[in-house]
């Protein structure tokens, strides 16, 4: 349910998500929360562990959510 919330949005290298988001869940959580905050990590957590089944019209405002997102790091001249 918070594939798409930006909430859950970390931006990683492949080694940081692979090597040590995988391979250290228990370090990896206690950092997140500590970036979050509590209140923020429990709200998040809550929502994830809700089951969620997306309309098309919602997955289509992600869509142009996201796509304005990149132009806008790409205009900026940001990877």
């Amino acid at each position: 349910s918070t594939r798409w919330d930006q909430d859950n949005l970390l931006g990683m290298c492949f080694y940081c998500h692979i090597f040590w988001s995988h391979r250290e869940p228990a370090e990896f959580t206690l950092w997140v929360q500590e970036q979050m905050g509590m209140k923020a990590f429990r709200e998040l957590r809550k929502r994830a562990e809700t089951i969620k089944q997306w309309t098309l019209p919602e997955l289509e405002v992600y869509e142009k959510v996201y796509s304005d997102k990149v132009k806008e790091f790409e205009l900026a001249g940001k990877p």
